[in-house]
Parts: structure tokens; sequence; C-alpha cells
């Protein structure tokens, strides 16, 4: 509370953010107020600050604000930024005469007109970034304006940015853009983000010549000949594109920041050779295949005192093998050619061509087309199927109709889940009997009309941005009244201002109209029994604030076989006779989840409000007003449970405030609920779940900065970025977003806390790039789930895992990776689902990975090798890690009554797993075969046998035996004399190993191979290679590294003095077979001279 300011007249700056504030009265009498800061608290009311005569900065951002009005009072005012309330009307801003604004933000609001900022013609400085907006026509006429961000919104027309020449700094990303010519009469454009978009020619930013920073990230880009010109380039952020030859940047002067991350440079040799580059340049290369000499040339640029970042190892650079060209073929006249080769793909498994060219004659005899999640954009290659009757391709991301209007024999079109905007193309279809487009971003309809559309009798409009319904009103040239199936429900349309009694007809069969606000003053006049209907059959009122439904008792088509959806309303069930009882009885389908929740109340106070069983609604203090009945009744139901006292009203629509701030988690999963309205009182929730529902708006949760925990899953959802930027959700760590419909992660990067995210059965996928590279800023990720993505090629790599280090548990299950390596950037494993994998080459990287003790593998229905899944687990079971998914039924893995060996010498960690009996590992060194060692050894997590390390270079007991032993779980290496007993054993050791106290992970000394030996009673260890095994005694066994099998009892470096003597100075001449073999023979003549002498 302010309560008090009021008092401190001489107060000139006011900062409260980030408390409970709800009323800012107590400022309306500070007359040298001049900044206000109210950021983040409850602020719904601005009036109070009408008349400060003083006030010109005001930041109430994340705030409950829906009318801005008073602004238009405050003369003073300067700065104004509204970032993240609830803001739909910006009306009241067109009528301001005269105005001191400079900067203004809107950002993450509910905007769609902004027009009326035309009127502000001072303003320096716009953010509308995250609303609904499409016309930016108010810039036109701006000429201060030098800032200004629109990212995130609809944009397709950037035409009126040609009449801002003044711009600095614009950013347009995350839109829908394709063409950006009028760009290039910004002269003055500094700073400039066009990622996101749909943008494929970049030759206009050509004349931006004092542009300073670029980004273009996310977006397919292949050619970057265009920074040619851009001479003062500070900063490029060009990461997550296709970008292969870097040339471009070799003449660059002034920059300090290169940002290519994931894109497909080989050669850097342009970096190199730029001798402009500064020391403290931030360079990432992260995610690039660079080839093994551009890696090298990496530490070139650090020499040179830059910041890079760069794959570890390069890829091998292929020999080319000559080829002679192939004359590239002409198609023939009667081919079609596919844009969208996703397309095409589909189009040949209908035809089943999986070769050769697609002919007209094969596109001619297909009349019916079903896609879904086939990512489109454009059309255009549809005009090839002119015999199509029916054709639905349902969530492809199609903005554009280009190319549909040939197809004049089309009967039945659904386009829904899509990014239509324009729709007037489709007035060309005038065989067209049914238009379903649910789920898009239309606004006008004035193009659907008896003219055009003479044969439409079903259109299906749900879902969109339609707020006028003029075209469909019965009046002359309108479509009405040959419709027998209309849907408009769940549009931003006023019920109240329309007319609903003229909206009749006796054609209409089937009537949606849900989530549209009516109340029952509308259905008496919608349904009043002189204003036809009468053949109704299907009528949906989901979603609306009705409670008397009797007007549709006199509709006589509304009996068997007939529906009707009255889900979330209030209807009126305790009258004598039961309208929908009565529509039951006349055989009528009702759907109605009555979620009227019963009280418990014993006791009512004389106020009209229903209380809980100690009567305490005297005084109920503030209400929450709620929307949706199943969102209340959930909320009821949860207070119960929790022995929350709370009171509510007769009309089940309100709860106390205080009651709300109470609770701490909430189960509201499939409840059926739509609207969140009210839930935002519910402050302290830190556990919230609304899966299974199909919600409308989110916004209520930008309010919950307590939530720890949000499930939504199974709520198709297609758009999750107005979560994801929500300030409110910054300290969010689990979220679950599985079994919905996903396309994109645009804006998750906000949730920079999450710690466990789910997202698996989605559909996250955009050709170009890989949308998981979104997630590059959520470090702080422990569990991650994308499997089972619904489309395949979502996931075809897994390099965004080299920007999070914390991750532990990771499922890419039924993905379409190849290459698992980019796993080994995981810090500790605990868990990792690779079940059902189809195109891994190589699963030797799960034998490189860090684990956590009692981590979990699944392999499960994965294309494992034969042969190589006893392997596999016989390392992994070694490394203590719990295996899942290959049967072991028929491994050769299995206990054996002796001591048994296990080399380990091909993978880095060594670990006898819990239980082991492991009485000493020793690892004996010789000089003899190209091993690069062993990185790590781990057996103490479960045993306590001593390690011991010996070299067998100097059989003469000259020099130091470096044995390693565990002090506080840190290995140290310990050397011991000659001759000295260790633990009941006397090692004799060279000092190979010198100078190396603690042991750095790095063999020393010329030791190029490692030999391992473990003992054991023989009851711990498994063994798949026994035909490795010499046994040496009873209790001890040795393997020798593969490429040294000759099990010297000697020193292996000194050659005898009596093969020297010979004149056999070299070892390995010594070993010739034709050396030994000639040595037999002489033993052989030797010997039968002694028997001669001996007389025998």
């Amino acid at each position: 509370s302010l309560a008090g300011l009021e008092n401190v007249t001489n107060l000139t700056r006011v900062y409260v953010r980030d408390n409970r504030i709800t009323d800012l009265s107590p400022l309306k009498n500070l007359p040298r107020l001049r900044d206000l800061e109210i950021g983040n608290n409850l602020v719904s009311d601005i009036s109070p600050l009408v008349g400060l005569p003083s006030l010109s900065y005001i930041n109430a951002y994340s705030n409950r604000i829906t009318d801005i009005s008073p602004l238009t009072a405050i003369i003073p005012l300067r700065n104004a930024y509204f970032s993240s309330n609830n803001i739909s009307d910006l009306s009241s801003l067109k009528n301001v005469q005269s105005s001191n604004l400079r900067n203004v933000s809107f950002d993450s609001n509910r905007i769609i007109d902004a027009t009326p900022l035309a009127n502000l013609t001072k303003l320096e400085y716009i953010g509308l970034g995250y609303n609904n907006i499409r016309d930016i026509s108010f810039v036109t006429n701006m000429p201060n304006l030098n800032n200004l961000s629109i990212a995130g919104n609809n944009l397709t027309d950037i035409t009126p940015l040609s009449n801002a020449p003044f711009l600095q700094y614009l950013y347009i990303n995350d839109n829908k853009i394709t063409d950006i010519t009028p760009l290039a009469n910004l002269q003055y454009l500094e700073h400039l983000n066009i990622s996101r978009n749909n943008i494929t020619n970049l030759d206009s930013l050509r004349s931006l010549q004092y542009l300073k920073n670029l980004q273009f990230y996310d977006s397919n880009l292949t050619d970057i000949s265009f920074l040619e010109s851009m001479t003062f380039l500070e900063e490029i952020r060009l990461d997550n594109n296709r970008i292969t030859n870097i040339e471009p940047l070799r003449k660059l002067q002034y920059l300090e920041g290169i940002f290519l991350d994931n894109n497909r440079i080989i050669d850097i040799t342009p970096l190199v050779q730029n001798g402009n580059l500064i020391p403290d340049i931030e360079i990432v290369l992260n995610g690039n295949p660079l080839s093994q000499e551009s890696v090298d040339m990496v530490s070139n640029l650090r020499a040179r005192g830059m910041n890079v970042e760069a794959p570890a190892f390069g890829m091998p650079t292929p020999t080319p093998t000559p080829v002679p060209p192939t004359p590239t073929p002409t198609p023939p006249a009667n081919a079609v050619i596919f844009e969208n080769l996703e397309f095409e793909s589909k189009i040949r498994e209908m035809i089943g061509k999986d070769t050769g060219y697609v002919l007209r004659e094969d596109v001619s005899k297909i009349t019916d087309i079903d896609l879904e999640n086939v990512q489109f954009g454009h059309i255009r290659d549809i005009k090839h199927f002119t015999n199509l009757t029916k054709l639905k391709l349902r969530a492809g991301g199609i903005y554009d109709l280009e190319g549909i209007g040939n197809l004049q024999k089309l009967e039945q079109l659904n386009l829904s889940g899509n990014n239509l905007v324009n729709i007037q193309r489709l007035a060309q279809l005038k065989s067209l009997r049914t238009l379903t487009l649910y789920n898009n971003q239309i606004s006008d309809i004035s193009s659907l009309t008896p003219a055009s559309l003479p044969n439409l009798s079903g259109l299906f409009l749900d879902g969109n941005n339609i707020s006028d319904i003029g075209p469909l009103l019965p009046s002359e040239g309108n479509l009405i009244k040959q419709l027998c199936c209309i849907g408009i429900g769940n549009n931003p349309i006023n019920a109240q201002n329309i007319d609903w009694a003229k909206f009749t007809t006796e054609r209409i069969l089937t009537l949606q109209i849900g989530g549209l606000g009516l109340n029952d003053e509308n259905v008496n006049d919608l349904f009043s029994a002189e204003h036809g209907f009468l053949n109704l059959k299907f009528l949906n009122l989901n979603n609306n604030n009705i409670t008397d439904i009797t007007p549709l008792l006199g509709i006589e088509g509304l009996g068997k076989d007939s529906s009707v959806s009255l889900n979330n309303n209030m209807i009126d069930e305790s009258e004598f006779d039961n309208p929908i009882q009565s529509l039951i009885e006349r055989g009528v389908k009702v759907n109605y989840d009555n979620q009227r929740p019963q009280t418990t109340s014993t006791n009512t106070s004389n106020s009209g409000y229903s209380s809980n069983v100690d009567g305490t609604c005297d005084n109920p203090g503030e209400w929450v007003e709620f929307a949706d009945r199943g969102l209340f009744g959930t909320l009821i139901e949860a207070l119960q449970e929790a022995g929350i006292e709370y009171c509510s009203d007769y009309n089940s629509t309100k709860i106390t405030r205080l009651p709300l701030e109470q609770l701490t988690e909430l189960d509201a999963s499939y409840k059926g609920i739509r609207y969140l309205d009210g839930l935002e009182a519910a402050s302290n929730l830190s556990t919230l779940n609304l899966s299974g529902n199909q919600i409308a708006e989110f916004w209520p949760l930008d309010a919950l900065y307590n939530l720890k925990v949000l499930e939504l899953g199974e709520s198709e959802i297609f758009d999750a970025s107005p979560i994801f930027n929500m300030m409110a959700l910054n300290n969010l760590e689990v979220l679950k977003l599985n079994d919905n419909n996903l396309v994109t992660l645009q804006g998750i990067e906000n949730l920079y806390n999450l710690r466990d995210l789910f997202l698996a059965d989605n559909v996250i996928c955009q050709e170009g790039f890989n949308p998981f590279d979104s997630l590059r800023g959520n470090y702080n990720l422990r569990f991650l789930d994308i499997g089972y993505q619904q489309k395949d090629q979502c996931i075809t790599d897994i390099n965004f895992l080299y920007n999070l280090p914390n991750l532990a548990g990771l499922s890419i299950a039924d993905s379409d990776v190849n290459d698992l390596w980019p796993l080994s950037a995981m810090g500790a494993i605990a868990y990792l689902n690779l079940s059902d994998m189809r195109y891994v080459d190589d699963y030797s990287a799960l034998l490189n990975l860090n684990y956590q003790p009692n981590a979990t593998v699944n392999l499960t229905n994965s294309n494992v090798p034969d042969g190589i899944d006893d392997d596999i687990y016989r390392h992994l079971d070694n490394m203590g890690v719990n295996f899942e998914g290959i049967d072991q039924s028929g491994s050769s893995n299995q206990n054996m009554s002796s001591n048994v060996i296990v080399d380990t010498s091909d993978y880095r960690y060594l670990n006898p797993g819990e239980g082991s009996d492991v009485q000493q590992i020793e690892l004996i060194h010789n000089n003899n075969s190209a091993y690069s060692g062993i990185y790590n050894i781990e057996p103490y997590e479960y045993s306590s046998a001593p390690v011991y390390m010996k070299d067998n270079c100097n059989a003469g007991g000259k020099g130091t035996c470096y044995i390693f032993k565990v002090s506080e779980r840190e290995w140290v290496l310990q050397p011991f004399p000659p001759g000295a007993a260790v633990d009941g054993n006397t090692w004799l050791a060279n000092d190979v190993l010198n100078g190396m106290d603690p042991w750095n992970g790095v063999w020393g000394g010329n030791v190029q191979s490692v030999r391992i030996t473990i003992q054991s009673d023989g009851s711990s260890f498994n063994n798949s290679n026994n035909n490795n095994i010499n046994t040496r005694n009873n209790n001890e066994f040795f393997i020798q590294d593969e490429q040294n099998t000759r099990g010297f009892l000697f020193n292996v470096d000194e050659v005898p003095e009596w093969a020297q003597n010979i004149g056999l100075n070299d070892f390995n001449t010594l070993l010739d077979p034709t050396v030994i073999a000639i040595f037999g023979i002489f033993l052989t003549l030797l010997g039968t001279v002694a028997q001669m002498v001996r007389g025998r």
C-alpha cells in the first residue's frame, strides 16, 4: 500500500517496483512528482495520476492495466512504459490535441490496432513487440521516430517504413515479412533485427552502409555477399542458418562480434586473413563442421587475443573423386516441377512413383488430398491439381493462397490451423460447397459473397480474428441466405453490438457460436419462435454466459438425431420444467458439463453470498470474478480440500481474493476450462496443472510470480510464445507442454530458470533450421524430453546440447539423429532415452560419456547392430550403468566360476560396479603399441580395491613405482622406491611418470599402450572375449593390448646382451620369424651335436 505518501508532498520520485500495490490514489496530491516506477504490481486503475502537474515519466510494466485514457490528461508526460499489461485499446490516444509524449512502450499486450498512435507525431521511440498488429501505417508522419520495436506481431507489409527515414533502431523479427525493399530508404539505420521471417532476398540491405548491428538468425540464410557493402558493421548475429562461405567477412574493418554458430561453415580462412579484427573480439563458431585445418586456425585467432568458441575437433576432409560432369536433363514438357519438396514426397507416395518426373497425367488422377503438418508457407504447387474436388491442408503454416484459383472443380476446402490473413483468392472457387478455416488469423471476410461463391453452403470460421460479421447478416448480396452450416465461434465479436434477431434463416442446419459472450437476451433474440431456425439440427453454444435456454424449446428441428452443446455456461436447472431435460426427452443429445460447485455451507449471511461453515461473509472484502465455470468449480474444490475459509456468490461467478491468495497448489487438469480470468488472484501458486483443457488465453498466468511448476500437456496448444514471454514466469522450473501441436519454441529462452522441460509428442519442426536451437539460452536445464515428435525429420541433430552443460536427463526417442557425439556435452548423465532410434551410425559414443551412479540408458527398439549390443551392454554394465532395451537372453555375458578378466582398454571409464569384490586393479605399461591411454579410472565408487600402475621397462629394479591411491576421493599418484613392498607385492618400475604428482589425466614419458589386469575371486566380472585370456596362476590374470600379444618375460625395451653380440641390436629384428626359425634350427643342431658327444 502507498498509504501515507499523500503527506510527503515534496516527493519528486517514487520507485515501488515488485510489490502488491493496487491503489495509486495516495499519489494524486503530489504536485512535484516527476518520475514514477510501479512495475510488477497489481495496479489496474491509473486515473489517480490525472492532473499531476510535474509527472513526466511512468514505468508501469507488468500490472493489470486495461484503460490508458488517463494518459491523455497528464500533460507533462514524456515517457510512458506499459509493457506486459492487458491493454487492447489505444483509441483514446487518437483524440489527443497536443502531447509531449516522446517515448511509449506497449510491448506484450493485446493490441490489434495501433493506428491511433499516428496522432502522436513527436514520438521518438515506440515499443509494440509481441501484440497482434498487422498495420504500421501510423509511422508515416513521425519525423522524429528513431527507434521502433514491433517484433512478434503479424506484419506482412512494411511499406510504411520507407516514410520513416530517420530510424536508427528497428526490430521487426518474428513476423511474416517476405519483402524488405522498403528498408533501402533507411540510410541512418544502425541496428536491425529481421530474424525469423520469410525473407529470401536481402539485396535491399546493400544500401544500409552505416549499419552497425545486424541480426538475421534462424532464417535459412545461405548467401552473405550483401555484407560486403556494410563497411561499418560492428556485430553480426547469423547463427542457425545454412551459411557455407564467409568470404565477405575478409575485408570488414570494424567487427567486434561475429556469431555464426550452427551453420555449415568448413573453412574460416577469411577470418584469419582479416587483419582488421581486434583483440577481445567475440567469435562464435560452435556447431559448424569445421575442417581440421580450420580448427588449427582457431589457435591463430586466439593467439591474437580474440575470444573464439569453436569445435575442438575438425571434420576429416574427404578426398574428392573426379566425376565427369553430368549434363542436366531437360524435363519433359508435361512434367510437374514442385517448389515444395516435402509436398512432392507426399504426392509421390500417393501415386506410387519414387523416381522419375511426376507428370501432369499422374496428378490429374488425384481428386482428394488430405495432409496435416506438412509445412508450406505458400501453396503455389497446388495449381497443377486441377481435378481436385477435396483439399485439406491443415497446420501447414500457409499464409499465401497463390495458385488455388486453378482448382475450379474444388468442392470442399479445409485450411484450418494455418496463418491465413488474406482470403480474397478463395473468391475464385466457383464450385466450392464447404469452406473450413478454423484457427487462422482472418479478420476480413468481405470477399465471401454469393457472386464469388455461388455454390457455398457450409462456412466455418471459428477461432479467427473476425470482429465484423456484417457480410453474414441477411441483406442483399450476403451469403447467409444460401448457407446451411455456419461456424463463427471464438472470434473477437462484440455480441452485444449485434442485432441477433436478424441472424436467422430457415436453411440453417448447423450453427456454431460458442465463445462469443452471448447472454440470455441474445439467445432470446436469436431463437425466438418467430425468427426461424425451423430445421436446426446441430447447435454449439459452449463457453458463453447463458443461464436460460428455454427459447431452444421452440425450435422444431431440435429432436431425434440432433445435438446441442452447452458446456461452460451457467444453465439454471432448478426450474420446475428443466429445459435440458426437456431437450433430452425429445431425443436431443445435450452436451452440458454442469460444474456448479456443491457448497458444504451450513450457514449463509444476509448479504446474498454463500459462506463457509463459520459463516464469515459479513465483510467478504475484495471479490474476484470468474468467466469460466470449470475454473470456478475447481478452485472451490481446492479451497475445500485445503481447509481454507472462503466466500462465493450465489451466481457462482465470484470468490473472495484472500482465500485464493492462500492456495499454493492447484490441479485443474481435464476440467473443460477455456478461460483463466480470475486465476491471477491466486498469486502464491507454486504448482499449477492445467493439462487436458483447451484454454483460449493464458494472460492471467503473467501474474503468478511464485509459480515453479506448470503443466499444460494435451491442451491443443499451437503457439506457446505468449507463455514464454511472460515476465512473471521467469522463476518457472518445471514446464510440461507434451502432447500438443507446438511447431516452434521461439521465446523459450526467456524462461531461463527452467530445470525440467517436457516437449514430447508435438510438431516442433521448421525447415531450414533446428527449432530446438531456441533452447540455447536455457542453460539451467537438468532434464529435457523432446522425443516422439509427430512428424519425421523434426530432430536430426542435437548440437544444441553444447549450450546445455547442466543437462543430466535427455529423451530424443523416435528421432532421426544419426550423430550421438554431442551427448558428450552433458555434464553427468542420469537418464538417457534413445529408444526407437533408426539412423544412428555409431553407438560407440555411449562409451565415452560421463555417467552418474545408477544412470539409465534406454535403447529399446533402436538400430544397434547385431553383435555390438553385447559389447555395449558389457561396457555400460562395467561402468555401473543400468541398461534397458537389449535382450540379454542370448548374450554371452555370464558369470564365470573362476578368475575372470575384463579388458577395458577401449574405453575411458573403469568402474567395477556396485557390490564388487575386486581386490586389485593393475595398469601395466609398455612401449610397444600405439594407444592413447585411459582418461579416467573410477573404481572407488563401489569398491575399496587399490589400483596399481607399474611400468615393465626396467627389469633391473632401478626406478620408482608410481601407484594410484585414493585420498579423500581424489586420485593421487604416489611414488614408491625400487623394491618397496606395496600391500604384499613388490613392483619394479622405471621413472617414466616423473613430475606427474598429482596425475593430470595424461600418460607421461614415452608410454604408448596400456595393459590392464583385474584380480577377482571370479564372482563379480563378466567377460565375453574368452580367447584373449591368458592364465598365469590361480589368482591372477592379465590381458594385453591387441597390438602387443607377445607376452615377453623380459624387458621389451632392452635387447639382451647375447642378442647384441650376434648383431641383433633391434628387438623387432630379434622377433622376426626368419630369425626365430634360424634360431630354432640352431638349437636343434646344437642338441644333435650334444648327443653325439655323449655317445648316443
